[in-house]
């Protein structure tokens, strides 16, 4: 009778350390799965920042060099910013 009453003890010991691990197993899957979706927002959100940077510093440079060849007596090359050395 003592020999069952253990074994009935173990196994429900047992169960409880294979239930809180597989909980603990949830947290962590949980965790990683919402530590990559934020890392993937974060990075496409500086993404579209660095690309809006590169564009702007593009259309800039380009309004630069078009004002500085009319400057220097240089024809104007045809393109999107005609209007700012005409």
């Amino acid at each position: 009778m003592a020999t069952t009453k253990n074994n009935g003890a173990a196994n429900a010991a047992q169960e409880t350390l294979e239930s809180a691990a597989a909980a603990q197993k949830k947290t962590i899957e949980d965790a990683v799965q919402a530590g990559t979706e934020a890392f993937a927002k974060g990075y496409e959100q500086f993404y579209t920042s660095a690309r809006e940077q590169m564009d702007k510093a593009q259309k800039s440079a380009s309004r630069s060099l078009r004002v500085a060849a009319v400057s220097a007596g240089l024809s104007s090359v045809s393109g999107p910013f005609d209007h700012v050395t005409r």
